[in-house]
């Protein structure tokens, strides 16, 4: 993943636990996500998050991935249709979202 949009996603999850005083213990647990895997991000070593770990934060802040990625000039337009084919994907498992990722690959090609 892009360092720049690494560095963007983080700054946001940080805005956001700000505004809403949320401390990352408590997003951890919103999340399902450890403690010490969230904290990693802000360590001093380049931790880069997974998209599933960011999907889950973004999951537990009630707002869209597509979101994390983009600057506050930015804004993200989405039809009813996108939105829903979102939230229907961050409900899926592993394995279905996989097949998913699959699927849309092959159509591509």
């Amino acid at each position: 993943m892009d360092e720049n949009l690494v560095e963007l996603a983080k700054n946001k999850i940080s805005q956001i636990l700000q505004q809403r005083q949320i401390s990352m213990e408590k997003l951890a647990e919103l999340s399902g996500l450890t403690l010490a895997c969230i904290s990693n991000w802000y360590g001093g070593r380049k931790y880069v998050p997974s998209i599933d770990s960011l999907e889950k934060v973004a999951k537990a802040l009630d707002i869209s991935l597509a979101y994390l990625f983009c600057s506050n000039e930015e804004k993200i337009y989405l039809t009813k249709e996108q939105k829903d084919l979102i939230n229907d994907y961050i409900c899926l498992t592993e394995n279905q979202k996989n097949t998913i990722k699959y699927l849309i690959k092959s159509f591509k090609e």
